[in-house]
């Protein structure tokens, strides 16, 4: 053995020996039991406290809620009729709000089907289920074109599904159907441009494209000048058969007014000559 594992050793013995204190491990065992017996006193404590907040909030609500009990016991008019006005205002709000939303699902609907004449009708029930759920677009951008830009809307039917048949179902031909004009064969003879426009660019030819979507709305616009130079030419007639029938009508009355003048001198020219008119003089 040598010299340094002698030393090793006997600082290493001094070492436990000084550390190697009975009463010291006593105590140290007496700290560690009187922390646990404080930890579970402080546990207990703090499940009473729990357990007596839930008895109070328990208390509490049993007794809100025999009081609660009683008052519906007894009847009070003015809370029944509170409580049923209440009700029927929030239904009829509720119903009022519901209403609201689906007449302003098919009128946007109606637009959007009204708007794709020239397609097919399955395109045009598409659009009209388009519309209904774009309606909080559709309807604004309406009404901006109807009141701002003061745009005509279309309207060909509540739904332009089928051409229109005189020996049809009244009620379907109302809802459903539509009369032929010269708008809506220029809306079809405008799709039909819009599809040949489309290959005409798929193969290069842009501005024979171009030229083609041009001249169909040309022609559209044709027909709406010349429809509307129809309808005011027919009510400027409607106006002037008016005023002859106005200025016929006052004529007859001055007629009038004037054979009862006659009446009148004659009826005067009697009372003041008797005599005359009784030997017809």
């Amino acid at each position: 053995m040598g010299i340094f594992t002698q030393a090793y050793n006997k600082i290493q013995y001094e070492l436990s020996k000084l550390l190697d204190d009975p009463d010291a491990e006593v105590y140290a065992k007496e700290q560690a039991a009187q922390a646990k017996q404080d930890a579970e006193a402080k546990k207990r404590q703090d499940n009473e406290m729990i357990k007596a907040e839930k008895d109070a909030i328990a208390s509490k609500k049993a007794q809100e809620d025999a009081i609660n009990l009683n008052e519906r016991s007894q009847f009070k008019a003015t809370r029944a009729v509170g409580k049923i006005s209440s009700g029927t205002v929030s239904n009829i709000s509720s119903i009022i709000f519901y209403l609201l939303i689906i007449i302003l699902m098919l009128f946007a609907g109606h637009i959007a089907a009204n708007e794709a004449i020239g397609y097919n009708a399955p395109f045009r029930i598409l659009s009209f289920f388009y519309g209904a759920l774009c309606f909080w677009y559709i309807v604004p951008r309406v009404l901006i074109q109807k009141y701002y830009y003061k745009m005509e809307l279309p309207y060909y039917g509540l739904l332009p599904v089928s051409k229109y048949t005189p020996d049809g179902n009244e009620v379907f031909n109302y809802l459903f159907s539509y009369k032929e004009n010269p708008i809506i064969a220029a809306e079809q003879q405008k799709v039909e441009a819009l599809y040949e426009s489309g290959y005409l660019r798929s193969i290069g030819k842009i501005s024979e494209a171009t030229g083609l979507i041009a001249s169909a709305n040309s022609a559209i616009d044709a027909v709406k000048a010349s429809l509307n130079k129809k309808v005011i030419a027919s009510h400027e007639g409607n106006k002037s058969h008016e005023g002859n029938k106005s200025h016929e009508g006052n004529k007859s009355h001055e007629g009038n007014k004037s054979y009862e003048g006659n009446k009148s001198h004659e009826g005067n020219k009697e009372i003041n000559n008797p005599q005359d008119s009784k030997t017809g003089v």
